[in-house]
């Protein structure tokens, strides 16, 4: 699973490298934990025609049919083999996919009673993009004009090589290549679960950090420090 991701660079260099218009503020965040709000890159039609932005959802999905908005803290990740069926997920599959822009995230290998955290990043690659659906909600006794809580999860595959000897799943990162396609609308079912696959083991630097990073109150960029 993916429960914990830094993204360290600003909304501006966001913006930049996913060529999208920037609707929210960001600043660097090394350790982003679950319910959090964080920028997200979607696909919509603004003025007549389709444009990307990046905009502030909150992390654990919330279907448009639950009655409470809690049910997100359970939905922080779909796995790619069930996303298009599961009642949850499907439809945001479907219609509703985004760009989830991180820096690295943290998986923890268990040693005797310790959890030991590692980050994981993209060897030659600042950011990157997991792949993540999103939904919007609206509780049933909100105000008419009350604006609905924009909700999203992100893709988890069986990982490859190094990574698979620390944990059993992974995020699904997209190559910039595939960006557009994964934002596309008219994509079908089959060439995106294609894209759902993991990292090549030889991409990724994976690396033992600070145990700070296990406490999610700990937000400096002492959480990521290397540790050996």
């Amino acid at each position: 699973m993916c429960g914990r991701y830094q993204l360290t660079i600003d909304i501006d260099q966001i913006a930049l490298v996913f060529d999208a218009e920037a609707r929210m503020a960001h600043g660097p965040r090394f350790n982003i934990p679950p319910t959090s709000t964080v920028p997200v890159v979607r696909r919509l039609d603004a003025d007549g025609e389709a444009r990307r932005f990046v905009d502030g959802l909150a992390w654990g999905l919330v279907p448009h049919w639950a009655r409470e908005k809690k049910i997100g803290a359970r939905m922080i990740n779909a796995r790619a083999e069930t996303v298009a069926d599961k009642p949850a997920f499907r439809s945001p599959f479907k219609r509703r996919r985004c760009l989830v822009p991180a820096t690295g995230f943290y998986e923890w290998r268990r040693e005797g009673k310790a959890k030991v955290p590692h980050l994981i990043r993209i060897r030659d690659a600042e950011v990157f993009a997991m792949a993540g659906i999103w939904s919007s909600w609206t509780p049933k006794d909100a105000a008419d004009d009350a604006p609905p809580l924009e909700t999203f999860s992100v893709l988890t595959c069986d990982p490859e090589g190094a990574l698979g000897d620390l944990h059993h799943r992974m995020p699904v990162i997209l190559h910039p290549d595939h960006w557009g396609l994964w934002l596309d609308p008219q994509s079908d079912r089959e060439t995106l679960l294609g894209l759902a696959r993991g990292t090549p083991a030889e991409v990724l630097e994976i690396y033992e950090v600070d145990r700070a990073v296990n406490n999610v109150r700990n937000q400096g960029p002492e959480v990521a420090a290397r540790v050996g």
